[in-house]
């Protein structure tokens, strides 16, 4: 039987507003894709087919990010710290086999200038003894929560 100590759940998600504007976008260039390559639009246009795959396109480009959308969105669930190990996807970490764990940020540098840096994220890393690492982006996590708890738990396994 575990106990759940914390549960850490994701204060966003991809699947947002511009998840639904990809998919109605999708469904209009696949619409209109199909009216145009059946003639049942704009009969004496010259470049009917040409406009019919350029909205083929444009429709078959909305759906790959549609799907992949959807599958990242999949990896992003909730973190539950348990008596003895962390949770989180499909994923089982017992305490003991955690190496290290800290924040990190990620320095995104401009093109033009190696000084200038346009963006900052961070992401809680976890390194593990089998030399694998699991990151949580702080555009989905809280990370002082993360740390904190992280921690404390690890210095009651100790």
């Amino acid at each position: 039987m575990s106990f759940f100590i914390s549960i850490i759940s994701p204060h966003s998600s991809p699947i947002n507003a511009q998840f639904y504007v990809m998919l109605v976008a999708c469904v209009f260039c696949i619409t209109l894709c199909y009216l145009l390559m059946t003639n049942r639009m704009l009969q004496s246009f010259n470049l009917r087919g040409l406009l019919g795959m350029l909205f083929g396109f444009g429709g078959l480009v909305a759906l790959g990010a549609i799907i992949l959308t959807f599958f990242h969105a999949q990896n992003i669930t909730p973190v539950s710290f348990e008596k003895s190990q962390i949770s989180f996807a499909s994923e089982t970490i017992p305490f003991k086999d955690v190496r290290r764990h800290y924040v990190k940020p990620l320095i995104q540098q401009s093109r033009y200038s190696a000084q200038i840096s346009t963006d900052t994220s961070m992401v809680y890393v976890i390194e593990t003894a089998d030399k694998s690492v699991h990151l949580f982006s702080n555009s989905y996590y809280d990370m002082l929560e993360m740390q904190q708890i992280f921690a404390k738990e690890l210095g009651n396994q100790k």
